[in-house]
């Protein structure tokens, strides 16, 4: 369980610091009993904002490990038993800014939870969008190593080097920031960044397939879904859009949810029926379903 730990400033949002830096980020609790088994405070004082991924649990040679990005911009993994430490990556290049938040330049956290997909793991870095462009990153990892697996070693401020260990499979950084979760299927990563902009990518390689700029600039907060070979991406601006999950760019159709409302959270595709939320209504999309006329006296209802 993540403890969504974080900093707190003063006037004019100076005096960042994190509140608490010994407070547990990553609390694994008996579910019987509610006890705790393990905790873990690895970012300490170096929390760029807060902590919001959600954790996620895998095996990888008969092992179980929690895989959890935390907030100072580093995925780390435990025994799923022991809480001890078995990997560690950072996302951020060794080149990024200091750990200041609030800040366009700052390095970068984790809004979004890392993706299983044969075997490897998916996750992209950013902040939220009030902050602008930066420099984000999508990798693909190697969760069967141990140690440090960053893509680089730091080699003075500011300076990195190749690390021989590292677990990076491939990285992508054209994306900039995001807040969403990859979906994958079929050999093919689906990625969205913050700016607005969909990403295909090849799931093995990293190659880039096709991108989409949504139109007239729209921000996307919230993670793309496949169903049925189709794409779902929503905007802020309450439209979803409808892409075909193929190498090619197949683009179907863009819904409207109506007037002033926004999309900020994730579709969910169950039992036959498309589930967002769009301003403050929840909406279930179904094909073939006809909405009933409300009850007579209903409001709405006509006499």
């Amino acid at each position: 369980m993540i403890t969504a730990n974080g900093v707190t400033w003063g006037p004019d949002y100076k005096d960042i610091r994190v509140r608490a830096p010994d407070a547990p980020d990553l609390v694994c609790l008996n579910k019987n009993t509610g006890k705790v088994v393990w905790r873990d405070s690895s970012p300490g004082k170096d929390i760029i904002r807060g902590e919001y991924g959600n954790p996620l649990v895998i095996e990888v040679n008969g092992r179980a490990q929690v895989v959890a990005p935390q907030g100072d911009g580093w995925l780390r993994s435990f025994d799923a038993l022991t809480g001890e430490l078995i990997w560690k990556f950072d996302i951020n290049p060794k080149s990024a800014g200091q750990h200041r938040a609030w800040s366009s330049e700052s390095a970068d956290y984790f809004m979004s939870a890392p993706v299983l997909y044969e075997g490897k793991l998916y996750i992209g870095s950013g902040q939220y969008v009030e902050l602008g462009e930066g420099t984000g990153r999508l990798c693909c990892i190697d969760p069967s190593r141990r140690g440090d697996i960053s893509l680089e070693l730091e080699d003075g401020p500011g300076q990195g080097k190749r690390n021989p260990n590292s677990g990076e499979v491939w990285h992508f950084d054209k994306i900039g920031r995001t807040m969403s979760t990859v979906a994958i299927h079929d050999g093919l990563v689906i990625a969205v960044g913050t700016s607005g902009v969909v990403y295909c990518l090849d799931a093995k390689t990293g190659r880039q397939h096709w991108h989409h700029d949504l139109p007239g600039g729209n921000l996307s907060q919230s993670s793309p879904l496949i169903v049925d070979d189709k794409v779902y991406v929503c905007d802020v601006d309450g439209i979803i859009h409808i892409f075909g999950l193929s190498r090619d760019k197949l683009a179907f159709a863009e819904n409207e949810a109506g007037d002033s409302y926004e999309i900020t959270g994730s579709p969910v595709f169950a039992n036959g029926t498309l589930y967002f939320v769009a301003g403050s209504s929840l909406y279930a999309i179904q094909e073939g379903h006809t909405t009933p006329p409300p009850p007579k006296g209903a409001a709405g209802a006509k006499p």
